[in-house]
């Protein structure tokens, strides 16, 4: 009995050392697992911070070229009404010319009629006093 009871209880120590050794393996697995789980969180963490880093630049950058984009808007649309002015004055100014060479035509057509009038008025005269002298001069 006694025999059998030292048997039993080196069975039992070695079981218990067995036992303890598997533990500790345990206990190391679990440990080595949770820094697994830290460093995947971390590097995870990490991701996300430069994908939202990422997105504020790309969203800074939209907002450069949205604000670039209604500058040029502005100054195109100042542009166009600078032009649209100009070209109200040249109308304007081509409409006040015309009417300018307008008056000068019919002034001097005017003239012309006037002095075409004085001509045939002249020229009657003259032939008027050729045939005068012409019968006095027979006579």
């Amino acid at each position: 009995l006694m025999a059998q009871e030292a048997t039993l209880s080196k069975q039992v120590a070695t079981m218990t050392q067995e036992m303890e050794g598997m533990q500790r393996k345990s206990s190391l697995q679990v440990k080595q697992l949770e820094q697994e789980v830290a460093i995947a969180q971390t590097e995870s963490q990490a991701e996300a911070d430069k994908r939202v880093r990422q997105e504020s630049i790309h969203n800074q950058k939209l907002e450069l070229v949205d604000r670039d984009l209604e500058e040029t808007k502005r100054t195109l649309l100042l542009q166009v009404r600078d032009l649209e002015n100009q070209l109200a004055n040249t109308k304007a100014e081509a409409l006040a010319q015309a009417d300018n060479y307008t008056a000068q035509e019919a002034f001097y057509a005017q003239q012309v009629i006037s002095m075409s009038k004085e001509l045939k008025s002249v020229k009657s005269a003259s032939e008027n006093g050729t045939h005068q002298s012409n019968a006095l001069g027979n006579g």
